[in-house]
Parts: structure tokens; C-alpha cells; sequence
């Protein structure tokens, strides 16, 4: 093995990507509800009511493309899976606002949630993000029991409408159906079924201003020991879905007024719907720059109802806490654009106040609807939520940091109250008023007594004639107990291949250099593992190396070029259900990007939002395969 140690090779050093590990805060109690508790959707309940979340983004296990696993989200372990190799939903991706989905055939595809107490419900709320592909009499989208008997039941038919059959406890059954043309076969609509003995039945299409459907019902749902079918429903034929799923989410009571917003609002964000009413949160639109993650907020509703809080593992790393001052119809709501995070040294520039030493690259954009009496909030960060772990120092280095536009100097707005775990709390953040719209995040003025774990700024891996050269460099390192080089032959499945000892604690640039000796043929992966002493860890950006001979039979086009050096759509021509690892690199080797992507004929666009912002100039986008390797040349304004 060759250590850590100064050295002199000839290659590319990867740009500076600081391994995130500033901080974060205290779990702050205050009189109404605890953040950790609202860890749901938008921020809106917790693993007790929300019994069902089936995202297509996260959780999902493939076999040759197909969907064979989909993981719940809720923490109730609902997992859903297919009735046989044959009935595998097809993974697409990109297909609704760079997020993916699953194409049901029509004919077979279906998946099935084994029955469990806590689907067994006599009430509900459900939201479900759908497209059909054909318009067709019973295109089965979530139903638990058979025809005449369903526990509850959402399908659409050739017309577009939507039909939700009940059976009750009382032998009698209710199947009210909406107009025509609430779903088409070019968009996603965002469908939300809600029913409770005292209150009936609503449907309602992408939070419009009435619901499209009713009923006043004043009966108890009856319960059945069958899975929940999606894409289909028992003991029926003709009934498979054909089309496609985004998101299914269900709770077993129904959210009041503000939390439905919110919810409505996270939606809408994530897969570029126009709500029809209560639309509070702006930042996804193109303007402020497309903020479409993890979309969490605290409000009150018009008719008085409350969602106080909402988890910093809802909105990826930030968390706010109502403290006072809420008015019907006030709303908070925050979200972001960057997959992954980390901590950076550039574009830290304060009005005053400063230096700063580094911030999070991941900013939130803050929507503020405040109608009267300022709002007092305890917004919270928390590390491991952010995507890794640290244990933070003194909090008075720790600054809240917002400007009014996606770019310029920060103004500091408050200082951290108080250090616990890996959280940072701000205690009684105003927001006064709609004036507050804008970017937020988290910045340290002393990363020796408030640090990071280690500072990475450099990662890559060369062929040598039979070898691999894998090297790294630190700037600082805390608590690093070891680096593991780890490679993989398709970018899904990892190995570790070496490990080499941390410095522990280290202040100086450190250089790392070790040898896979024994590379696979064809396309390699290899990434950074970085362990802590306390076992945390984290991991370094993917980069990929070819060994023999390459050839390629396809094409990338990156558009629009020039770009803005936040996001681009990249167009591949000549792929055929393959997974392909998209890197952007400057013109000295360095890269700012790397993910692996599914594409087939179906979703031959995909979106890519990049980690941070490019600076002006020339950037390659890199594809690989297994075999084949392309690049384009992007400009940046």
C-alpha cells in the first residue's frame, strides 16, 4: 500500500467539493409540537398517520428496468411489490420534471401492499400523482378489496372522470364519480381523495377550489384482509392501470385545511403543477430559480387550522418551529434544488459581519405569506439530515445567512442560540413580512472551534498502463478515523476494494495515493467512503475509468447551450434501457457533477440540476456505459 504522505502526479484534480460537515442544532421543544415529530410530506405528520408514502425517487429496487421493489416512507414497512417478473412496472426517468415514475402497461404491471393494521383505515386522506397513458374504463390506480367491497378504491374512466367506490360496515355501498376530463394522457395531475363518517367525501384535482366530487355519506368504511393493489384491483379483469405513477401518499385521518395546502404545495413543486387555489410557495417557479425539493412548511389556514412544525428531515436538512404569531392564512414554506450536499468555501461574500469561512452549498428558498402579526420561528439545521454527520462546535460561530436574490453578498440574519447532537437551532427568527422571500442558509465563521469533519477538495482515479492510480487531497480533517476506496462495475452495487488510515485531526493539506492492481475490464466507478471515529460517514462524488478499448454508438445533446450553470436538459439518442453515468467536468479535468441515470426509449430526456452553480465558461458533460464513453462541450453565461 502507498500512504498518505506528499506526492507529485501527473493528473486532474477534481474541483473543490468540501465533504459537508458544519454543525446543527438542538431538537427545540416549544409549546405546540416538537420538530422531529412533522417528518411527513411537506412536513405534515409522522409515521402514526401517514401509513402510506410511495415516492418513485426513493426506495426503488429495478430488475433489468423494471420495478421490483418500492420501498414505504412513511416507516410503516408497507412496501410494495410485484405479483411475478411479468407484472414489473417499467422505471422511467425524468419523466415529470426531472423526477421519475412508473409506466404500467395496461396488461400486466402491477403491484401489490400486503394488508397490515395500519391500511386496515374508516377514514382517510390520500393523494395520488398520476397520468394515464390510454384512456380506458377502469384503469385501476389504488384499491384495497374487490369490486362491490372495496375498503376504498380511486380509477378513472375512458371519459376522464374519477370514481371512488366505499362498501360500509352496513352492507350498502356508495360510488360517486366526477365530471369528465379530470385526467389526460399528456399530464400528471395530483388526484386527492379525502372521506370521513362526519364529514363524506372530496376529490379534489391539484388543490382546486372545489372539490370535484362529493358525497355526504355518514357511515363507517368496511375493513378487508386484502392487499392494496396498485395499478389494478382483486378478483377483477379488464382492470389494469395504463399509465403512469409518480407518488402515493395516505394518511389514516384526514389533514386539516393548512396541512392539505402544504401538501398540495409540496406536490405541486416537485412535479410542476398549477394549483387551483393556495398557492403559497413560489420558489418553484423559473424566477426564483426552480426550488422543487423537498418543499416542507409551518402555516395557518384561512378557517383558523394549524401545521406548527415541520422536521429538518423533511426539507433535507432544514427544520421550523412556530413560535408565535401566526394569523389565518400566514404560511412559511421552504425548499431547495441540489440532489446532494456539502460545505463550500466560495460565495460566502457578507454585508457585514464576516468573514465567513465556509457555508452549506445547499440554499432553500423561503416563502413568506404573513398576513398581519409578525412570525416568530425556531429554524433548526441538522447535519445528518443535510446528508452527513459532525459533531458542531461553539454556536455563536454559526450564522443564518439570507440574501433577497440567487446571487451577491449574504446579510447575516441571526446567530445559532444553541449546539446539541448534530443540530443548530436559531431561536425567535422573525418574519415580519412577504418582503422575506428569499434564499437562506447556514454559514461558520471559525471552522477550527465550529468544524468540519474533513475538507476534500480533490478525488480522482486514472488508468496506468494495467493499474488504476486512485489519489485524494484534505485541507482539514476531524475525527477521521479512515478513508475506503470502494468500486462498482454498474454504479448501483459497491465493493470495498482498499482502505487506507485518517490523520484524525489535521489542520495542513494531506495527500492521499493508493493502487487497484487488479481493475475490472471495460467501465469501473470508484467513489471515497470517509469513516468517523464514532462511525458516521460520508461519500465523495463518483468518477469513472475505462479500461480497454471504447467505442460508442450513441449521442448526448446538452440544452438549452449556452446555459445558466445551474441546471441543463441533456437528449440521448442510441440508448436502450441502459444506466449511464452523466459527469461535468471544467476544461483542467475537474469535476462539479456525477450521477447515473436510467434511460430507455421511453424518457430520452432527462433534467439535470447541478450541485452549485457553475461559473461562467467551458464545461464537458461526460456519458458513460459499460462499453461506451461520449462527451459535449456546454457553455456557461
Amino acid at each position: 500500500m502507498r500512504k498518505k504522505g506528499k506526492f507529485f502526479v501527473n493528473l486532474y484534480f477534481q474541483a473543490i467539493k468540501m465533504m459537508e460537515k458544519i454543525l446543527l442544532a438542538l431538537v427545540f421543544i416549544c409549546i405546540y409540537m416538537p420538530v422531529s415529530s412533522q417528518t411527513g410530506p411537506g412536513g405534515c405528520g409522522s409515521s402514526a398517520n401517514n401509513v402510506l408514502w410511495l415516492d418513485a425517487n426513493k426506495g426503488v429496487t429495478l430488475v433489468g428496468g423494471g420495478v421490483d421493489l418500492w420501498n414505504d416512507q412513511s416507516g410503516n414497512g408497507n412496501n410494495a411489490t410485484p405479483n411475478g417478473a411479468a407484472a414489473r412496472p417499467t422505471f422511467v426517468s425524468g419523466a415529470v420534471n426531472g423526477f421519475p415514475a412508473f409506466d404500467f402497461d395496461g396488461t400486466n404491471d402491477e403491484l401489490w401492499v400486503p394488508d397490515a393494521a395500519t391500511l386496515d383505515v374508516t377514514q382517510w386522506h390520500i393523494f395520488i400523482v398520476v397520468k394515464p397513458d390510454l384512456l380506458k374504463n377502469y384503469n385501476a390506480w389504488f384499491v384495497k378489496g374487490t369490486d362491490g367491497q372495496e375498503n376504498f378504491e380511486m380509477l378513472s374512466y375512458s371519459d376522464g372522470n374519477i370514481h371512488s367506490p366505499t362498501y360500509y360496515t352496513d352492507g350498502t355501498r356508495t360510488f360517486p364519480s366526477s365530471a369528465a376530463s379530470q385526467v389526460n394522457t399528456t399530464t400528471f395531475e395530483i388526484i386527492e381523495y379525502s372521506y370521513s363518517a362526519a364529514v363524506g367525501r372530496d376529490i379534489w384535482k391539484n388543490n382546486g377550489a372545489a372539490a370535484i366530487t362529493t358525497d355526504n355519506e355518514n357511515k363507517t368504511p368496511a375493513n378487508n384482509n386484502n392487499p392494496v393493489y396498485i395499478g389494478n384491483e382483486l378478483g377483477s379483469t379488464g382492470r389494469f392501470a395504463n399509465g403512469d405513477y409518480a407518488e402515493i401518499i395516505m394518511y389514516n385521518t384526514p389533514l386539516n385545511a393548512a396541512q392539505k395546502v402544504i401538501v398540495n404545495n409540496y406536490l405541486a413543486a416537485k412535479y410542476n403543477r398549477a394549483l387551483g387555489v393556495n398557492d403559497v410557495y413560489a420558489g418553484d417557479n423559473a424566477g426564483p430559480g426552480d426550488f422543487d425539493y423537498n418543499v416542507a412548511g409551518i402555516g395557518q389556514s384561512a378557517a383558523g387550522s394549524t401545521n406548527n412544525s415541520f422536521s429538518t428531515s423533511a426539507s433535507a436538512g432544514l427544520g421550523i418551529t412556530y413560535v408565535s404569531g401566526f394569523d389565518n392564512g400566514d404560511y412559511v414554506l421552504a425548499g431547495h434544488k441540489l440532489v446532494t450536499n456539502s460545505t463550500i468555501s466560495t460565495d460566502i461574500g457578507v454585508v457585514s459581519g464576516g468573514p465567513l469561512q465556509h457555508r452549506w452549498s445547499r440554499i432553500w428558498y423561503i416563502d413568506v405569506t404573513n398576513t398581519s402579526t409578525s412570525m416568530l420561528t425556531n429554524v433548526v439545521f441538522d447535519m445528518s439530515d443535510g446528508g452527513s454527520s459532525a459533531t458542531p462546535g461553539t454556536a455563536s460561530n454559526y450564522k443564518l445567512l439570507y440574501r433577497a436574490t440567487n446571487s451577491g453578498n449574504w446579510t447575516i440574519v441571526s446567530t445559532a442560540s444553541s449546539v446539541a447532537g448534530d443540530q443548530i437551532t436559531f431561536s425567535n427568527v422573525s418574519f415580519s413580512g412577504n418582503t422575506e422571500d428569499g434564499y437562506y442558509t447556514i454559514g461558520t465563521l471559525n471552522t477550527g472551534a465550529s468544524p468540519l469533519p474533513i475538507e476534500l477538495t480533490a478525488f480522482n482515479a486514472y488508468l496506468n498502463v494495467d493499474e488504476v492510480d486512485i489519489a485524494w487531497t484534505t485541507l482539514a480533517e476531524i475525527n477521521n478515523d479512515y478513508f475506503s476506496i470502494e468500486r462498482s462495475k454498474d454504479g448501483e452495487l459497491w465493493a470495498e476494494i482498499a482502505r487506507v488510515k485518517g490523520a484524525g485531526n489535521s489542520n495542513q493539506q494531506l495527500d492521499y495515493f493508493e493502487v487497484d492492481n487488479a481493475p475490472l475490464k471495460g467501465t469501473s466507478y470508484y467513489r471515497l467512503k470517509q469513516i468517523d471515529f464514532d462511525g458516521k460517514f460520508s461519500h465523495s462524488k463518483i468518477v469513472v475509468v475505462k479500461n480497454g478499448n471504447v467505442s460508442f454508438n450513441g449521442d448526448i445533446t446538452p440544452f438549452p447551450n449556452p446555459g445558466d450553470g445551474n441546471s441543463f436538459n441533456l437528449e440521448f439518442t442510441g440508448f436502450s434501457n441502459e444506466e449511464v453515468l452523466i459527469v461535468v467536468r471544467d476544461i483542467q479535468g475537474r469535476s462539479y457533477f456525477s450521477k447515473v441515470y436510467v434511460v430507455n426509449e421511453h424518457s430520452n430526456v432527462v433534467a439535470v440540476l447541478l450541485d452549485q452553480q457553475l461559473a461562467a465558461g467551458t464545461y464537458l458533460v461526460v456519458a458513460s456505459t459499460e462499453d461506451n464513453l461520449v462527451s459535449k462541450r456546454i457553455v456557461v453565461k
